[in-house]
């Protein structure tokens, strides 16, 4: 059995493992994204779970269109409000060369560090009274406001991890790491610009014993698009 020492990651650098996955709304059209700064091509067979909520905190039935060398498309059979994303990266191990390969470190010899890596991400496509409702997630961003927010002003959240709050958890947007950590109850805020705006977070756990891996990442985003 696996084993878990359980810490926060007061700074941490992007790596090969440091990448997003989210769903973005354009034109009613839901699109599903990897990447940090800007998407990146990836499996299909990495999303492992989608979830679509309309208005009234109800399942929507939809699809999932997905072609060779596309991003996979989400398509809904109603009027969505939020999706959920749990999407499984794999194992990530550095090679001696200092190089990042997509395998378990069992499989890469005398790797230096590796991690496998698990993304939560979540849309709001629509604001309602359940936009601020935990979804579940293993690591969530749970916006504290029911309101759209609004550009140019202090936008509020908290980080759950296994249902509890997460403290002294840097805050990423959109791809790139800011100096604002979470506090004790797991809540901070920030200022939104006008656009579509990727809030993010990062939690390290160590294996310990463990033959693929040494730690596992996980990582959290919040998609939305301030008007």
């Amino acid at each position: 059995m696996k084993k878990y020492l359980l810490i926060s990651l007061l700074a941490f650098h992007y790596t090969a493992f440091a990448h997003d996955a989210w769903i973005e709304a354009e034109a009613e059209k839901y699109t599903v994204y990897y990447g940090h700064e800007k998407p990146e091509k990836y499996s299909a067979e990495k999303i492992k779970e989608i979830q679509v909520i309309d208005a009234n905190n109800k399942p929507v039935p939809h699809k999932i269109s997905s072609e060779a060398g596309k991003a996979v498309q989400v398509i809904p059979e109603g009027k969505p409000a939020l999706f959920t994303l749990s999407f499984d990266n794999g194992f990530w191990t550095k090679n001696q060369q200092g190089k990042w390969e997509n395998k378990p470190k069992s499989q890469v010899k005398k790797s230096i560090e590796s991690s496998h890596a698990l993304k939560f991400g979540k849309s709001i496509v629509l604001w309602n009274e359940f936009s601020h409702k935990p979804r579940g997630q293993r690591l969530e961003i749970v916006p504290l406001n029911v309101s759209a927010p609004v550009a140019n002003q202090a936008f509020a959240f908290q980080v759950f991890y296994d249902g509890e709050p997460l403290s002294k958890a840097v805050i990423t947007q959109n791809g790139k790491e800011t100096k604002i950590v979470t506090d004790a109850q797991g809540k901070a805020s920030l200022l939104l610009t006008k656009g579509k705006q990727r809030i993010g977070v990062e939690h390290r756990i160590p294996l310990i014993a463990d033959s693929e891996a040494d730690s596992l990442s996980l990582e959290a985003n919040l998609w939305f698009i301030v008007e």
